[in-house]
């Protein structure tokens, strides 16, 4: 069985630059001027989100539901990885951020 498109092989990928023959600089969100540690935050439900958000020097906000049967042991996860807020609902959103 063959992968890839029209059951071709797969081949190389393009890159931005050899598409265009030139390197983006840092893409959309570069283009808008934010800045990622200050502009940016990586929202996620698992402890897992939270170490990907500071292994990329984001801050992170936890999404933590009170429905979740781990939920003070995710609490607690969090604040360990430095959660910058931990919310019960991604509703409550708007409140971290003072809207």
């Amino acid at each position: 069985m063959r992968a890839g498109l029209r059951g071709g092989p797969p081949g190389p990928r393009p890159t931005p630059s050899s598409a265009s023959g030139r390197r983006p600089a840092g893409g959309p969100a570069a283009d808008q001027g934010v800045r990622p540690t200050t502009d940016l935050f990586y929202i996620g439900d698992t402890v897992d989100d939270a170490r990907c958000a500071r292994a990329a020097k984001v801050p992170f906000i936890g999404i933590a539901a009170p429905s979740n049967p781990l939920y003070i042991d995710l609490v607690f996860l969090f604040q360990a990885e430095g959660a910058y807020a931990i919310v019960d609902d991604i509703n409550y959103l708007s409140e971290v951020f003072g809207s």
